[in-house]
C-alpha cells in the first residue's frame, strides 16, 4: 500500500509542480494585461520607523523586499542589549473589521473572512456578503454605490490602510513562543515540572485513549509534549469550537486521544511538529497546575502580557479586538488567485498597484534550498520506507485538528482567535511586543532560566523534515542553521513571521508579515537575520 502511495505522490508532486509553473505564469501574464502591466516603477511603498546609529542596514534590508514585490505590509523590530534599535514596518495591512465572538460559528464565521466583500467606514463596515447573498443582491448593492454607474470603479471593496508599528497581525507558530514561556514560566514558580509525567498533573491523561502500557502515555512527560516528541500530532477527530470553548469538555475529549504511535523516548522517529496539539495540551496542564485554574492564553494575558505591557495576545478578548488595529492576513497567493476570480469581475479586490504587486510576491522569487529540496523528497521515501502513517499524521496535525481551522486565512476568524487554548497558532501580535518578549525571555523577566535546556544530539523532526532540537520548554534551538544563521533560539511561523532571540549577542529580532509565503527556510526573515548578524 505505501508503494502504491509513494508512487502517486511522486506523480502528484510532478503534475503539482508544472500546474504550479506553468498555470501561475500564465495567469500572472493574463493579469498583467488585465491591470496594465507590472507594477509601476516607483510603486514600491517607503520603509517608515526608527533605526539607531549603525543600524542603517536593517531599513535598506527591509526596503529591498518591497522593491523586489517580495512584501505587501510588514514590520520588524529588534532589541539590542534592552534596547529598541530597530522599528520599522511599511506597505498596507487590510483592516479586520469582523465582530469579536467567542465559542460559536455562524453563517459568516463558516464562510471565512478571508471572501467577504467589504468597505471600510471609519471604524465600521459598510458592506458585509456571505455566501448567503445572492449574485444578483450583490449586483444591486454594488451598482447601488458606484457613483459612475460602473462595477469598475465601484468603491464597495475592501480598503488597505498604512501599515503602522502598533497594528495586530496573526502569528501563526509564533505564537509557540508565548506558549512555551508560560510553561517556563510556571516551572519558576514552582507549579510544574516539566520533567515529570503530564499524568501527574492530569491523571485522566494516562489512560485515555486505552491501555497505558500499550500507548506509553503514562510515560509522557510534559517536556516530552513541549519537544514535540509526544505523539499527540493528529487528534482521532477533529476538536469543535463548542468544545475548545469549554474547558471542561476540551479535557475530556484531549485526554482520550490515542497517539498516533506508541510513545517510546528511544524511537528515533519519536520526534514530529505538533502544529496545533501542543498548545490544546499545555493549555489543559496550565489550567490545572494554576491556583487560578486559568486557560494558557488567559495566563498569558494576566501574569505576563499585562504586566510587562505588551500588545501579545494569546486568545483574544472582546475589550482588546475591539481596541486593536487588527490586519487580516492574506491567503497563499495561487489559491488566493484561483478563488478570487469571480470577485475580479466585480472589481472588488484590491487596488491595482496593490494587486499587481501581491500577485508578484511569492511566486518563486528564491530557489528552493536544497533541505527544502529534500523535505519534498523525505516525504515520499516514508511511503517506500513503511513509514507512510508519519506523512497522514504530519497532514492530520494541521488540517484535522480543530474545527474551521483549515488554511492559512482561517486565522482571520475572531472565533479561532479568541480560544484562550489554542495558544499554538492563534496569537496576535506587532513586531515590537515580539521583539520585546524575546528580550524579556533572554533575560529571564519571563520564565527565569527555566525550560532553556537544550536535547542534544539533534534529530530529525518528521514534520518540519530535518534535523532540530528544543528546549525543555519546547523553544526552537538553532531553527535557521541549514539557512547560516546561528546561535539563535525562539520559533517561525508558516505565513514567515519569526520570533527568535541570541543570548551571546542580547539580540531579540522579530518580523511580522501580512503576506505569507509557507518557506520552511523563511527566506525573507532570514535575508533580514543575515543583515543584523552582520551589524552586531
Amino acid at each position: 500500500m505505501d508503494r502504491i502511495l509513494f508512487v502517486l505522490f511522486v506523480a502528484f508532486v510532478i503534475l503539482q509542480q508544472f500546474v504550479v509553473r506553468k498555470g501561475t505564469k500564465v495567469l500572472l501574464r493574463i493579469q498583467a494585461k488585465r491591470l496594465g502591466g507590472p507594477c509601476p516603477s516607483g510603486a514600491s511603498p517607503k520603509v517608515r520607523g526608527h533605526v539607531d546609529p549603525g543600524f542603517e542596514p536593517m531599513r535598506e534590508s527591509f526596503q529591498d523586499l518591497f522593491n523586489r514585490n517580495r512584501e505587501v505590509g510588514a514590520q520588524i523590530a529588534v532589541m539590542w542589549k534592552g534596547k529598541l534599535v530597530v522599528d520599522l514596518y511599511a506597505g498596507e495591512g487590510l483592516p479586520n473589521l469582523a465582530p469579536w465572538r467567542y465559542g460559536s460559528i455562524d453563517e459568516e464565521s463558516e464562510h471565512g473572512y478571508g471572501t467577504r466583500l467589504v468597505r471600510a467606514v471609519g471604524e465600521k463596515a459598510k458592506y458585509v456578503f456571505t455566501s448567503s447573498d445572492s449574485i444578483l443582491d450583490k449586483v444591486k448593492t454594488l451598482l447601488g454605490d458606484c457613483k459612475s454607474g460602473s462595477l469598475g470603479t465601484c468603491s464597495a471593496r475592501e480598503e488597505y490602510v498604512p501599515m503602522t508599528g502598533e497594528m495586530l497581525i496573526p502569528l501563526f507558530s509564533s505564537s509557540k513562543v508565548g506558549e512555551s514561556a508560560v510553561m517556563a514560566e510556571l516551572e519558576r514558580r514552582g507549579h510544574l515540572n516539566l520533567s515529570e509525567p503530564i499524568a501527574k498533573y492530569w491523571p485522566e491523561f494516562a489512560a485515555g485513549g486505552g491501555d497505558s502500557d500499550e500507548l506509553g502515555k503514562a510515560h509522557i512527560k510534559v517536556s516530552d509534549l513541549m519537544r514535540h516528541q509526544a505523539g499527540l500530532v493528529a487528534p482521532n477527530s477533529k476538536l469543535m469550537i463548542k468544545d475548545l470553548a469549554d474547558a471542561s469538555a476540551a479535557s475530556s475529549i484531549l485526554e482520550k486521544q490515542r497517539p498516533n504511535w506508541k510513545f517510546d523516548r528511544s524511537n528515533p522517529d519519536r520526534q514530529m511538529y505538533h502544529p496545533i496539539t501542543r498548545g490544546l495540551y499545555a493549555s489543559e496542564i496550565c489550567r490545572r497546575v494554576d491556583p487560578k485554574g486559568r486557560a494558557l492564553g488567559e495566563f498569558w494575558r494576566e501574569e505576563v502580557a499585562n504586566k510587562h505591557n505588551l500588545q501579545f495576545y494569546l486568545g483574544v478578548n472582546k475589550e482588546e479586538w475591539e481596541r486593536s488595529s487588527v490586519v487580516k492576513i492574506l491567503n497563499l497567493p495561487l489559491l488566493q488567485l484561483v478563488k478570487s476570480i469571480p470577485q475580479y469581475i466585480f472589481g472588488r479586490l484590491i487596488t491595482r498597484e496593490q494587486r499587481t504587486r501581491y500577485l508578484n510576491a511569492g511566486n518563486e522569487f528564491d530557489t528552493l534550498l536544497d533541505f527544502e529540496a529534500g523535505i519534498v523528497a523525505g516525504f515520499a521515501t516514508k511511503f517506500l520506507k513503511g513509514k507512510g502513517y508519519l506523512n497522514f499524521a504530519a497532514a492530520g496535525g494541521v488540517l484535522g485538528a480543530v474545527e474551521k481551522l483549515n488554511g492559512i486565512p482561517s486565522l482571520n476568524d475572531p472565533v479561532l482567535l479568541s480560544l484562550p487554548n489554542l495558544p499554538s497558532a492563534n496569537g496576535l501580535a506587532n513586531a515590537r511586543s515580539m521583539a520585546k518578549l524575546g528580550h524579556l525571555i533572554l533575560t529571564g523577566e519571563v520564565g527565569g532560566k527555566n525550560g532553556m535546556d537544550v536535547e542534544l544530539p539533534r534529530i530529525m523532526d518528521h514534520g518540519i523534515g530535518y534535523d532540530v532540537s528544543f528546549t525543555s520548554a519546547g523553544y526552537g534551538h538553532e531553527r535557521f542553521h541549514v539557512d547560516g544563521v546561528h546561535g539563535w533560539t525562539g520559533w517561525a511561523g508558516i505565513a514567515g513571521t519569526i520570533l527568535q532571540w541570541n543570548a551571546e549577542k542580547d539580540l531579540a529580532f522579530a518580523y511580522n508579515t501580512a503576506l505569507p509565503y509557507g518557506r520552511v527556510g523563511k527566506p525573507r526573515g532570514i535575508q533580514l537575520m543575515k543583515t543584523l548578524e552582520k551589524l552586531v
